[in-house]
């Protein structure tokens, strides 16, 4: 409905100019709301993009730490490996140190009989 000014009655024209001030009123009311409505978009996105920027972190970082136990899990183990082998290498040492004691006692013990069998002996001068 086209509003005109062409009307003779005052009441008429009051009339007229409320119901096209209240249709700016209400256009300029949507478009209000529109902008208040994209502002709310953009802040949702920006909370979204937030949240998404902070799962990615924590997922870094949990893949990050995961990395580093999988590291220090396979150190210790490979440690502990060679701190067997090296106890073991320990007792084989200890194992021959004792053979070798028990040997060279039987071989001093031998020559020590022998010495006092040349001392008993007499020999003529």
């Amino acid at each position: 409905e086209e509003y005109s000014n062409l009307s003779t009655d005052v009441d008429e024209r009051k009339r007229q100019r409320r119901k096209r001030i209240e249709k700016n009123t209400t256009s300029d009311q949507i478009a209000v709301e529109e902008q208040q409505e994209k502002i709310v978009d953009a802040i949702k996105t920006g909370q979204q993009q937030v949240d998404e920027s902070l799962f990615e972190l924590d997922t870094r970082k949990r893949v990050g730490l995961k990395a580093v136990t999988d590291v220090r899990i396979e150190t210790n183990e490979s440690e502990a490996q060679r701190r067997v082998a090296d106890e073991e290498l320990k007792r084989s040492r200890l194992f021959k140190l004792q053979q070798e004691a028990l040997i060279s006692a039987k071989a001093n013990a031998a020559v020590e009989m022998k010495w006092t069998e040349l001392l008993e002996k007499e020999i003529p001068q």
